[in-house]
């Protein structure tokens, strides 16, 4: 099997260098390697963060869910802490393509929890994981994995 990498070619994000020494800033350096090229929507409605938050609800039993599959127990438990829920863009790669789209989106970053009959413990210390992202936009669940 081939992987399809048409969504995941290396994509560089913009960056700011500040070096700082004992008198205050020395050098800054800033790089973008976007150009805009055109707008595809220039008035724009985002769904309300009640939705988005009723859609966080229904779909993060299923997207993030790791006790379903059973390799934890039949009686085990996953419980999401969700530590903060951040607004951003995200790009997505157009596939096949050197572009992509940046999209409005809210990122649910937390860790969780697995209970089974051995005890408790966390699956996943990096708080900065997103469990979930939604598209602000159209409420659909985008795939950090994937790009889209």
């Amino acid at each position: 099997m081939i992987a399809d990498d048409s969504y995941s070619k290396p994509w560089r994000f913009e960056k700011i260098h500040v070096l700082v020494g004992n008198n205050g800033i020395l050098s800054f350096k800033y790089q973008a390697p976007y150009t805009i090229v055109e707008t595809v929507m220039n008035e724009t409605r985002l769904l309300p963060f009640s939705t988005i938050s009723d859609i966080f609800k229904k779909m993060i039993v299923i997207v993030s869910n790791q006790v379903d599959s059973g390799i934890w127990g039949a009686s085990a438990k996953q419980q999401y802490v969700i530590t903060s829920i951040k607004l951003g863009l995200m790009n997505m790669r157009e596939q096949g393509q050197s572009t992509g789209l940046l999209v409005p989106v809210w990122d649910f970053l937390g860790y969780d929890v697995i209970t089974t009959s051995d005890g408790s413990f966390t699956s996943n210390t990096n708080q900065m994981q997103s469990y979930l992202t939604i598209n602000v936009i159209d409420g659909s669940i985008i795939s950090r994995g994937m790009g889209y």
